[in-house]
């Protein structure tokens, strides 16, 4: 009965096994051997997903940095010095592809299935896919040359905001579950990721961010502000992956424990 009601939150991925939601064998010998390594897997997830929501704590304080150095390039002209306006674009592009990377290994360290963190996987893979391949090449063009590749940058950047605002929303549909409020995130991924792409982009073309302008810094401002709140989100499912692992733990070995003492008392 426990373990029918609560089968659909401790549904584990399918590259592993589904030991959160399966009974444990009758079969002492057995027994034993399956509930040490359910305790063993879910003691790594948990120091996973813990080490997960750090750096995401990391991510959100590197985007604080790039807004002071925005800030101080707008006003006081310090990224014309030197190559200053190098090393902060190499900061901002290659901290987005480990951001990437981070987003991705906390689906696949998530205690839940993709099929229960969105409903349509095959789209959800295309979404990480998009979203890895486009950082890591704005990332990469960057490294190469600033001076030809800064827009295409840019651009290719400002759209991937598309996958990141989708997977930020789904995420946060997981957390906000727990806390028993339901997000349609049909509609609200594609209205989120839409006006966070629409905006960015607008912002950079329209106030001719290409040449330099004022749309560059502006942009910036809407990236940085977005990313930190995206880690956030990250950061809070990361997180609540590992409680969901704590408490699975606890709840495993307290059956163990009830089922020692009804042993004594049968004896």
């Amino acid at each position: 009965g426990a373990h029918g009601s609560t089968s659909c939150d401790y549904h584990v991925h399918v590259d592993d096994d589904t030991f959160m939601c399966c009974p444990l064998p009758k079969d002492n010998d057995v027994k034993g051997a399956v509930l040490a390594h359910r305790l063993a897997r879910l003691h790594d997830l948990s120091v996973r997903n813990f080490n997960l929501s750090i750096l995401c704590l990391v991510y959100i304080a590197v985007n604080f940095v790039c807004l002071g150095i925005n800030f101080c390039g707008q006003y006081y002209g310090y990224l014309d010095i030197g190559n200053h306006d190098l090393v902060f674009h190499l900061i901002e592009f290659w901290a987005t592809f480990a951001f990437s990377i981070i987003q991705v290994y906390s689906l696949i360290y998530s205690p839940r299935s993709l099929g229960s963190v969105y409903s349509n996987t095959c789209f959800l893979k295309l979404v990480i896919f998009f979203n890895v391949v486009a950082t890591f090449a704005s990332a990469l063009l960057v490294a190469v040359s600033l001076e030809w590749f800064e827009v295409p940058s840019h651009e290719i950047e400002y759209m991937n905001e598309i996958t990141m605002g989708f997977l930020d929303v789904v995420l946060l549909a997981v957390v906000a579950k727990q806390y028993g409020r339901n997000v349609d995130t049909r509609c609200a991924t594609s209205a989120v990721a839409l006006a966070v792409a629409a905006t960015q982009l607008f912002v950079y073309n329209y106030w001719d961010g290409p040449h330099g302008k004022v749309g560059e810094p502006a942009a910036h401002y809407f990236e940085f502000i977005f990313e930190i709140l995206s880690a956030g989100v990250s950061f809070c499912f990361c997180m609540d992956n590992k409680f969901l692992c704590d408490r699975s733990i606890n709840r495993l070995l307290d059956d163990q424990q009830k089922s020692s003492r009804n042993l004594l008392g049968a004896v």
